[in-house]
Parts: structure tokens; sequence; C-alpha cells
């Protein structure tokens, strides 16, 4: 379970921008172009629950093509470029499925809209122990929208959401930058929380054909 880690992590943004450089360079995302979305996939996989100990990560195969962005996100994120924020938002339109082009040192499972809802059609709670005999040692269900890029590869912007039982889970809009080997972790911004939202239908990631 990760229940709480969301938030510490998050929204002590400032703080743990070293810690993020040096898990990038220990655990390099062999393989992946700077300009991967992948890499940025991986990369905020080891970062959010990089404590865990977790021995494989369930991402949702269907992208987020909905994020309830801020109306100043250019005040939030001082640094974001217009062409990053265009990038996002022609990308987003739709949602596409992923693929299996995580980094080959994370063991990372997708599951399509079906799976999910086959395992939540029962009672929420009733629902997350059945999910965690399904997908032992997991750290529940992450989900990303597509990343949005400046012109040369340097700095991405992307919608992620995790959630691993009803009172767990949050949602926010991550700004990235490129640093010589690795994607800087610069300010996220909560989307949504579950003490205000726990109604499992309006996440996004669970519901939708796969």
């Amino acid at each position: 379970m990760v229940e709480g880690d969301l938030k510490k992590r998050f929204f002590s943004t400032i703080s743990v921008v070293g810690l993020f450089c040096c898990l990038c360079s220990f655990f390099p995302a062999e393989g992946l172009l700077t300009g991967d979305p992948y890499r940025v996939y991986s990369d905020l996989l080891r970062f959010t629950f990089s404590g865990g100990n977790y021995k494989q990560f369930i991402v949702a195969s269907r992208t987020i093509s909905q994020c309830d962005l801020p109306a100043n996100i250019f005040d939030e994120f001082k640094t974001l470029r217009p062409e990053t924020m265009e990038d996002f938002t022609n990308k987003n339109q739709n949602a596409i499925v992923l693929e299996d082009r995580f980094a080959a040192d994370l063991n990372v499972k997708l599951i399509t809209g079906d799976q999910s809802s086959a395992v939540f059609s029962s009672r929420e709670n009733q629902a997350w122990k059945t999910f965690f005999n399904l997908y032992p040692d997991s750290q529940g269900i992450s989900g990303f929208s597509q990343v949005g890029f400046n012109k040369d590869k340097t700095q991405a912007l992307v919608c992620v959401e995790s959630k691993s039982d009803r009172h767990s889970g949050m949602g926010f809009i991550v700004l990235l930058e490129w640093n010589n080997d690795s994607w800087l972790f610069i300010l996220a911004i909560p989307l949504w929380d579950c003490d205000t939202d726990e109604t499992i239908a309006t996440w996004s990631a669970y519901r939708g054909n796969s």
C-alpha cells in the first residue's frame, strides 16, 4: 500500500529534487532516448515509488486524455514553455493505448479497462483485496497522459494518477526538465485526491475501452 506516500512525495518537491537526480543516475533508463515518453514514465515510476520495494508496477493501458488543468498553470510553472503546453494539449485530445516499452529493469504490467472493470465491479474495499491478490507486491494502479515536449526535448509535461485503495490516491500535472543524463523533477500541481473524490468511476485511468 502507498497510503499517504503520494501527498508526502509531491508536496515536498523542492527538497527531493537532488534525490531524484541521484535516483535517475543510479537507475538509468537503458535503451530509452531523451525524448521517448517511456523514459519519462519510467523515471516517474522510480521516483514516486522509490521507497516501496515493489516487485511490479501496474499501469493503465490507456492514457489519460482529460486532465483538468489549472487556469493559472503558467503562473504555477514559471518555466513552462508555450510550445510544451501546446504539444501536451494537442497530444491529449484523445487517449492512446500504451505499449510495453518501459525501462527493461522495471517490471511493468499494463492493465486494460476491461480487466480493471472486472476487478472493481464489486464493492471497492473488497475489490482492492482482489486486486492485490492478482497483483501482489505492486503499487496499485498508475496512469499517465501522453507527454508534451518542447521542440528540443528538454522539457516535459505529463499528467500522473495513482491509486492503491479507496482513501489513497492522487492526480498531478508534473513538469520535468532534462539535465545532462536524467529528467529532473521540477514541480507537481495536485489535480485531485481521494479526500475529496473517492468515487472510483471518476478516476479516468480505470474506465473506458481498453
